[in-house]
């Protein structure tokens, strides 16, 4: 099997040539950056495929940042689209981390470069400041993830913002200091700010992937068009309300009303003592019982089209308590629901004594609506859970897929000695349950690795 390096490109070069676009840009995508490289100087004929897997997806930042995107310095980005503009229109990713207002050797070297309208020749210019030469340079961009490090001079100074990337009013309160039209799905990656989407008309997907992350939604209109909301259950949302909120379920609350066409939320669970049980009591959070169902019964108040749900963990290595999750009641509740990716423990309890609800009927558990069904983290009582579900199959008569990750198998679980992957996978090809799901309709896949054919 020929190994697709910069060596061998000269030999193999016309067998690419001859791939389907489709295939031919899967594989180019799967290369690393300096293979492509070559293959733009010695497969011409392939070459606008190569240079779109090149610059879809880009990356301003460290690597080990902002994960597998095409990294490149500042410096280089910016030559590369001066001498060929073209390529801008490319780009439909870019991720960008900022160090707040502190030249880089990048930001330095780039004073002899010229940048109609933005960036003047003879001066050093700040990394934010390039970051919107950047923006204002790349049409096309679809997807925006932001990294900065920091937006205050101090712990206990006023705001100052980066540079020309943003503005900030009287309330501090930040925006991009353009509109950008394009961008239908932001990572907001930043400090704890007040950051308005004002300057994202048209922002259809939010996550906000770091932990503490305050948000402001001064005005419903900047939230109402987006359609996929990601965030962790510790994110603190700050709202312009006057009136007293007692915690941050309730802000979460305000915030989830807004968002008016909401069809997917992405939840990580950070904040652990809201959701397990301690000593044989619910630990309360501010007043309000702690677990699931106060999550999924605020869902179906403030988003009762919700058709994609997912509640997941934040690090797989802090998952010692999963046993000592409070299984959801309401997510029936949810009548429009369509996919759900939950723990297991999280729907049917877990192995410690006085968790499980495997005998809760299915109409108790699941709504009729629900067609997908994802499991993470499964036990022993994922078989109990199934068999339940073969026998009560017209309570959920949608349904017609359920996925099980393997590789969340065994993890500060009782099986953990089997593995991860293998041991479940042991244990279901011993079971008849797959083959009774089959005869019900109910189509089953085991994902993670290590799996056999």
């Amino acid at each position: 099997m020929t190994e697709f390096t910069a060596t061998v490109l000269p030999e193999i070069k016309t067998k690419l040539e001859h791939l389907p676009n489709e295939l031919l840009l899967q594989i180019m995508d799967c290369l690393p950056t300096s293979t492509l490289k070559v293959a733009v100087v010695v497969c011409k004929a392939i070459r606008t495929i190569v240079e779109e897997s090149l610059y879809k997806h880009v990356s301003i930042a460290p690597s080990q940042l902002l994960g597998s995107q095409r990294s490149y310095s500042t410096l280089l980005f910016l030559k590369t689209l001066l001498a060929r503009p073209d390529l801008a229109g490319i780009v439909k990713s870019l991720a960008m981390w900022i160090e707040d207002d502190r030249a880089t050797e990048d930001v330095t070297t780039i004073a002899g470069l010229m940048i109609p309208g933005s960036v003047s020749v003879g001066i050093s210019y700040s990394a934010a400041e390039l970051a919107v030469t950047v923006l204002s340079i790349l049409p096309a961009v679809e997807r925006l993830q932001l990294d900065v490090t920091s937006l205050r001079s101090n712990d206990t100074g006023p705001l100052r913002p980066a540079a020309s990337l943003f503005t900030a009013s009287h309330q501090h309160e930040i925006k991009l200091v353009s509109t950008f039209t394009n961008v239908r799905s932001l990572v907001w990656a930043g400090p704890e700010v007040s950051f308005s989407l004002a300057s994202l008309p048209n922002l259809e997907s939010l996550t906000l992937p770091k932990h503490s992350m305050f948000f402001r939604s001064a005005e419903h209109h900047e939230i109402s068009n987006i359609t996929t909301l990601s965030l962790k259950t510790d994110t603190r949302i700050l709202l312009p309300a006057t009136q007293p909120i007692s915690n941050k379920i309730q802000y979460l609350s305000v915030f989830l009303e807004g968002c008016l066409f909401l069809k997917k939320l992405v939840i990580a669970i950070n904040d652990v003592p809201m959701f397990v049980r301690t000593s044989g009591h619910l630990r309360a959070h501010r007043g309000r019982q702690g677990h699931i169902d106060t999550l999924i019964e605020l869902l179906a108040e403030s988003i009762p089209a919700l058709e994609d749900l997912e509640i997941v963990l934040d690090q797989e290595e802090n998952n010692w308590w999963l046993d000592h999750i409070i299984p959801v009641t309401v997510l029936k509740d949810l009548a429009r629901l369509k996919s759900v990716k939950i723990p297991q423990q999280g729907l049917v309890g877990g192995d410690q004594p006085g968790t499980s609800i495997v005998a809760t009927s299915i109409s108790e558990l699941l709504p009729e609506s629900l067609e997908r069904l994802e499991l993470l983290y499964p036990s022993e009582n994922v078989f109990e859970f199934f068999d339940r579900l073969i026998q009560e199959r017209h309570d959920c008569p949608k349904l017609d897929q359920v996925v099980i990750h393997c590789a969340t198998f065994g993890r500060g679980l009782p099986f953990r000695q089997l593995g991860d992957g293998i041991g479940m996978q042991k244990l279901w090809e011993t079971n008849l349950v797959s083959k009774q799901l089959r005869e019900v309709g109910i189509e089953t896949e085991l994902r993670g690795p290590m799996m056999h054919a």
